[in-house]
């Protein structure tokens, strides 16, 4: 299994690195896909939010059944982010990605190798999506 601790604490790291020098003004910055630094930092929020249902779910025995349909999924949150205050987006970003990363550090190791081994790996390597999105919001806000 492949050290998904610490590849989520470095992420982490990066990502309160990154909500640490944002203002107004940044979070409203346009990014190339159209949306703006505030869109990308609710849906990194709602991602965590969702892993950590469904990790919360297969610790008491319900395992997922497929994966979301991820286009729908994202449109939705997009059109749910632009309504919130820009103040409350950085307090929401952390304690979605500190929650998830602290459920993930602390499963059971059979239940962790068991999620390493499905389709739902993700679960357990939350750097992968976060680190998407940070190499996109830390070169436009470069």
């Amino acid at each position: 299994m492949a050290d998904y601790r610490s590849e989520n604490a470095a992420s982490l790291t990066r990502l309160f690195a990154l909500l640490d020098g944002l203002n107004t003004s940044k979070l409203a910055h346009p990014l190339p896909n159209g949306w703006t630094v505030a869109d990308a930092l609710v849906h990194l929020a709602f991602w965590d939010a969702y892993s950590l249902d469904l990790l919360h779910g297969w610790q008491k025995g319900d395992l997922p059944q497929k994966s979301a349909n991820i286009d729908a999924t994202n449109a939705a949150v997009l059109s749910l982010s632009r309504h919130l205050p820009l103040n409350a987006i950085a307090p929401l970003v952390r304690n979605n990605a500190t929650a998830v990363d602290q459920t993930v550090e602390h499963l059971n190791p059979v239940l962790a190798a068991s999620i390493d081994a499905s389709e739902f790996r993700f679960l357990l390597f939350r750097s992968w999506h976060r680190e998407a999105h940070l190499k996109t919001l830390e070169s436009e806000l470069r």
